[in-house]
């Protein structure tokens, strides 16, 4: 590390300033931190750009798991600044445990709930569907290129369907023919 450090051409403050950005950014960051004090004093708008400031600075120089988890606890607290809800300038362990947090989660087991309603929907409707019925459909789709009619597989068979396979027939060529 050293070596890049001391490679590094440094023609101005400009580029003093990038190489302590990279090479330091530990302490750079630190130098930014307000006290709780001084944070609080801050508006809304002044708290939301600090935490914006911050946040790229990790984003474009942070490289390991510290700097991680700061740039998701200062764009947490730029999305709250926004909204005028509390922030802190530094992390705490509930940070992540608040409102939006919340009600994402409960968006999401909404989300888990329904498409487990729907598979559950899929498996019960496939249980009641005469598979040989489903079988023509797919040899149909994959010899000819179309659906089958319900003549064809009765004469395929050489009997009369039941009752539960015309049934299954009527639904699979209704959903087929949606689509």
């Amino acid at each position: 590390m050293w070596e890049r450090i001391l490679k590094f051409e440094i023609r101005g403050f400009s580029d003093a300033r990038r190489a302590g950005k990279e090479y330091a950014l530990e302490d750079y960051y630190e130098s930014m931190i307000l006290s709780e004090e001084e944070y609080q004093n801050l508006s809304n708008k002044e708290k939301q750009a600090l935490h914006v400031k911050l946040g790229n600075l990790l984003k474009h120089f942070g490289k390991n798991s510290w700097d991680e988890e700061r740039k998701k606890f200062h764009f947490a607290m730029n999305a709250r600044a926004g909204r005028g809800v509390p922030s802190t300038m530094l992390p705490t362990e509930d940070y992540q445990k608040r409102p939006i947090q919340q009600r994402r989660n409960k968006r999401q087991q909404r989300r888990n709930k329904e498409e487990a309603r729907q598979v559950k929907e899929v498996m019960e409707r496939a249980k009641t569907k005469s598979r040989m019925i489903l079988d023509y459909f797919k040899m149909w789709e994959n010899m000819y290129n179309r659906l089958p009619t319900l003549t064809e597989i009765t004469n395929s068979e050489g009997r009369p369907l039941t009752v539960d396979e015309e049934r299954t027939f009527n639904e699979e060529y209704a959903i087929r023919t949606q689509e």
